[in-house]
Protein backbone atom coordinates (compact mmCIF):
# COMPACT_ATOMS: atom_id res chain seq x y z
CA UNK A 1 0.00 0.00 0.00
CA UNK A 2 1.30 3.37 -1.04
CA UNK A 3 -0.14 6.73 -0.36
CA UNK A 4 0.44 9.72 -2.52
CA UNK A 5 -0.81 13.24 -1.31
CA UNK A 6 0.15 17.02 -0.93
CA UNK A 7 1.01 18.32 1.65
CA UNK A 8 -0.30 22.24 1.79
CA UNK A 9 1.34 25.47 2.35
CA UNK A 10 -0.63 25.13 6.03
CA UNK A 11 0.38 21.96 7.13
CA UNK A 12 -2.95 20.61 6.04
CA UNK A 13 -3.35 17.10 3.71
CA UNK A 14 -4.94 17.15 0.22
CA UNK A 15 -5.24 15.18 -3.14
CA UNK A 16 -4.76 11.86 -1.56
CA UNK A 17 -4.45 9.38 -4.05
CA UNK A 18 -4.03 5.52 -3.93
CA UNK A 19 -0.78 4.50 -6.04
CA UNK A 20 -0.64 0.50 -4.70
CA UNK A 21 -3.15 -1.83 -3.09
CA UNK A 22 -2.56 -5.16 -1.95
CA UNK A 23 -7.12 -5.10 -1.50
CA UNK A 24 -8.86 -6.41 0.64
CA UNK A 25 -9.97 -3.22 1.87
CA UNK A 26 -6.57 -2.23 2.87
CA UNK A 27 -6.12 0.64 0.61
CA UNK A 28 -9.47 2.29 1.63
CA UNK A 29 -8.52 2.23 5.26
CA UNK A 30 -4.96 3.76 3.87
CA UNK A 31 -6.64 6.73 3.03
CA UNK A 32 -9.18 6.89 5.49
CA UNK A 33 -6.19 7.09 8.45
CA UNK A 34 -4.40 9.82 5.84
CA UNK A 35 -7.29 11.89 6.03
CA UNK A 36 -7.87 11.61 9.37
CA UNK A 37 -4.66 13.27 10.26
CA UNK A 38 -5.94 16.86 8.62
CA UNK A 39 -8.27 16.50 12.48
CA UNK A 40 -4.89 16.06 14.63
CA UNK A 41 -4.38 19.16 16.66
CA UNK A 42 -0.50 18.56 14.81
CA UNK A 43 -0.24 19.33 11.06
CA UNK A 44 2.67 18.11 8.80
CA UNK A 45 5.50 20.51 8.29
CA UNK A 46 5.09 21.96 4.84
CA UNK A 47 8.73 22.42 2.62
CA UNK A 48 10.17 25.61 2.76
CA UNK A 49 12.09 27.70 -0.83
CA UNK A 50 13.74 30.31 -0.23
CA UNK A 51 12.12 30.84 3.10
CA UNK A 52 8.04 30.42 2.05
CA UNK A 53 6.43 27.60 2.78
CA UNK A 54 5.11 26.07 -0.52
CA UNK A 55 3.50 22.76 -1.15
CA UNK A 56 4.88 19.92 -1.94
CA UNK A 57 4.09 16.31 -3.12
CA UNK A 58 4.72 13.12 -0.50
CA UNK A 59 4.41 9.28 -0.97
CA UNK A 60 4.13 7.25 1.86
CA UNK A 61 4.56 3.78 1.98
CA UNK A 62 2.02 1.80 4.55
CA UNK A 63 2.57 -1.49 6.11
CA UNK A 64 -0.07 -3.63 7.06
CA UNK A 65 -0.07 -6.79 9.59
CA UNK A 66 -2.49 -9.22 8.67
CA UNK A 67 -3.53 -12.31 10.37
CA UNK A 68 -4.97 -14.94 9.31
Amino acid sequence: KVVQFIIDMDGSISNIKLARDIGGSCGDNAVRVVEEMNDLPEKWRPSYIEGEPVRSYYTLPIRFKLHG
